[in-house]
């Protein structure tokens, strides 16, 4: 089964990168379609035919509405077709909000931090009921000490 993904990504011809479009150009493309979102990153084919993409993301849009793209003839810069978020199918909809909880593409700064605090919360309280746990089995297998009797407690 790997062999043949393998067998087909090289069957593929790589794209030629002399033939790549200008970068400022597709960038500036993919703001002119999205003028409310950021450029996230322009992405170049891999293979010869495939489009570059102009990844859009909309930091104040709603969850579900984060991140759009562009795709870009990678030889010309035009734009071969739009994904809009904000037109999509539920399903895309809801992928689109994971990732952008997953990537912390939503909230604050101090959000993002209350996100990762109570991200490692879970590991930071296993790593220390197991110290616990290997200090009280320490000192429960040490043989006891007498303590002195104490008189005054004999009488209760």
């Amino acid at each position: 089964e790997h062999e043949l993904f393998e067998q087909h990504e090289e069957s593929k011809p790589a794209f030629d990168l002399t033939r790549l479009a200008s970068i400022e150009a597709m960038a500036e493309t993919s703001r002119r379609t999205f003028p409310s979102a950021e450029l996230f990153g322009v992405f170049f084919p891999e293979h010869a035919g495939e489009p570059a993409v102009g990844f859009m993301i909309d930091r104040h849009g709603q969850l579900w509405e984060k991140a759009s793209s562009a795709m870009l003839n990678a030889e010309t810069g035009a734009v071969e077709k739009v994904n809009d978020v904000r037109q999509a199918p539920f399903a895309e909809k809801w992928d689109n909000a994971m990732h952008a909880l997953h990537f912390g593409w939503t909230g604050a700064t101090w959000v993002k931090v209350l996100y990762t605090f109570a991200g490692l919360a879970p590991g930071l309280l296993a790593i220390s009921g197991v110290l616990i746990w290997r200090l009280r089995q320490a000192r429960l297998s040490q043989p006891r000490r007498r303590t002195e009797t104490r008189p005054h407690l004999d009488r209760i």
